[in-house]
């Protein structure tokens, strides 16, 4: 079951976050609990912008 909280919920809370040491992970934790996102490549968009 998948559940939906916000995890930015206005000025007053700023939830702390951190990354996996491989950085494949994203971790929130609000007061709901600790929250992990697995980040890829194919969720950012190729840029333009070349260094």
């Amino acid at each position: 079951m998948e559940r939906e909280i916000p995890i930015y919920r206005g000025e007053g809370f700023r939830p702390f976050v951190g990354w996996s040491n491989d950085d494949r992970w994203l971790y929130f934790q609000n007061e709901h609990g600790i929250w992990r996102a697995l980040v890829t490549e194919e969720m950012f968009p190729p840029s333009d912008n070349r260094a």
